[in-house]
C-alpha cells in the first residue's frame, strides 16, 4: 500500500511540474545524422577550423524547441567573443523540424571574422568554445563544443582591453572642426589611444594585423576617425597609427586612396563602428627575422601640420599635396588629456 502511495505522489509531482513548465529538458546535441538533414556538423570536439578567407564551417545541433542561442568564447569557459540568437543573426539558422526535433546550423567564417576580439598570433592554434543553449528550457540547458582554430601563418589577431586603452573626455579635433571648419570632425567623442606590445608576427611575410578595440569610448573615438575620413580619398588627419616603430597613415575601410598614395606600403584602416583596425601590408614594416611587433593608434585628435605633411610626403605626395594635407591637420587645441580606463 505504501509503495502505491509513493508512486501516486511521484506521478502527481510530475504532472505538477508539467503544468508549471518545469519539465526536465534535454540539452542540444551535435547533429551527426543524415536522415532528417542533408549535412552533419563539421565542428565538434575533435575538429580543427583552418584559416581560409573564402570558406565557412558549420556547427549543426538538434534540440526539442525552436528557441536557441549560441555563445562563442575563446578558450573553455573563456572570454565571450560574440552571441548569436536565432532569427536575430545571419549566422544561426533554423533548418527543419522532424517529429518534434528541431535542427539548427551555426555558420562561422574560417577567416576568424566571426570571432570579434580573438587573440591569436601568426600561425598560432587557439581554442574556440561554442555554447549551444536551448533557451526554451527553464532552467536553460546547454552543450559546450570546443575545437581548434588554426590561424594563418601571416595574420595576427589582437584584442585591446581597458588596460591597453587611454581616453579623454573631449578632443581638439572636434572643437577645431566645429569652430574653424577646417578638416577634422564634429564628433562628441573624446580622443583615445590604444597600445599593444609583443604581437606575434611572421617577419616580412606578414600580411596583416587585425586589432579589436574592446573599450566603448575608444570605439567611439575610432568611429569618429572613420566619419571624418570617409569619402575624402585621403588618409585621416585626426588619427594616426604606429606599427613596428614606423608611423603609418589611417584610412576609412573601403574608401579610395589618393592617386599619389603608395598602396604597397604599410597602412591602417578603421571600421565604420570603430571596433576594428586593420594593419595592411604589415610585412613591409618588418624584417625577415621579426617575430614580434608593437602597435599603437591615436584616434580623434588632429595629428598636426608637420606630422601630416611629412607622412604624406613619405607615402608619395608632392610638395603641394603634402602642404594641403598638413593644413588640414592643423592642431589648434594642443594635446588632449588622456587618462587610463
Amino acid at each position: 500500500m505504501r509503495k502505491k502511495s509513493l508512486i501516486a505522489v511521484g506521478m502527481s509531482a510530475m504532472l505538477l511540474l508539467t503544468a508549471i513548465g518545469g519539465v526536465m529538458a534535454t540539452a542540444p546535441s551535435l547533429d551527426t545524422e543524415t536522415t532528417d538533414t542533408a549535412g552533419t556538423t563539421e565542428l565538434d570536439g575533435t575538429s580543427t577550423q583552418a584559416y581560409n578567407t573564402s570558406t565557412t564551417s558549420f556547427l549543426n545541433t538538434s534540440q526539442d524547441s525552436n528557441q536557441t542561442t549560441a555563445e562563442i568564447r575563446q578558450g573553455a569557459d573563456g572570454r565571450l567573443l560574440d552571441t548569436h540568437e536565432l532569427n536575430s543573426s545571419d549566422n544561426l539558422n533554423y533548418e527543419t523540424v522532424v517529429s518534434g526535433t528541431y535542427y539548427h546550423r551555426l555558420e562561422l567564417a574560417d577567416d576568424g571574422s566571426d570571432y570579434p576580439g580573438l587573440e591569436a598570433d601568426a600561425g598560432e592554434d587557439v581554442t574556440i568554445e561554442v555554447r549551444s543553449i536551448n533557451t526554451a528550457d527553464d532552467p536553460e540547458t546547454m552543450t559546450n563544443t570546443t575545437f581548434t582554430f588554426s590561424n594563418d601563418a601571416n595574420v595576427s589577431f589582437v584584442h585591446m582591453n581597458n588596460s591597453e586603452t587611454m581616453v579623454a573626455d573631449s578632443t581638439g579635433a572636434g572643437i577645431r572642426a566645429s569652430v574653424f571648419s577646417i578638416g577634422g570632425n564634429d564628433s562628441d567623442a573624446g580622443a583615445a589611444e590604444v597600445t599593444q606590445e609583443g604581437i606575434g608576427v611572421n617577419g616580412d611575410s606578414q600580411d596583416s594585423v587585425i586589432v579589436n578595440i574592446g573599450n566603448a569610448d575608444a570605439q567611439d573615438s575610432t568611429a569618429a576617425v572613420y566619419d571624418a575620413t570617409e569619402e575624402t580619398e585621403a588618409f585621416s588627419t585626426v588619427g594616426v597609427a604606429s606599427f613596428s616603430g614606423e608611423t603609418i597613415p589611417v584610412f576609412a575601410a573601403g574608401q579610395d586612396t589618393p592617386s599619389w598614395f603608395d598602396e604597397d606600403m604599410t597602412y591602417a584602416t578603421v571600421s565604420e563602428d570603430g571596433s576594428t583596425v586593420k594593419v595592411v601590408n604589415a610585412g613591409e614594416s618588418l624584417s625577415e627575422d621579426d617575430t614580434e611587433a608593437d602597435f599603437s593608434m591615436e584616434a580623434n585628435d588632429a595629428i598636426g601640420f608637420n606630422n601630416a605633411r611629412n607622412l604624406a610626403s613619405d607615402y608619395g605626395a608632392s610638395a603641394f599635396d603634402s602642404l594641403s594635407v598638413g593644413i588640414d591637420a592643423l592642431n589648434l587645441n594642443g594635446q588632449p588629456e588622456l587618462t587610463e580606463v
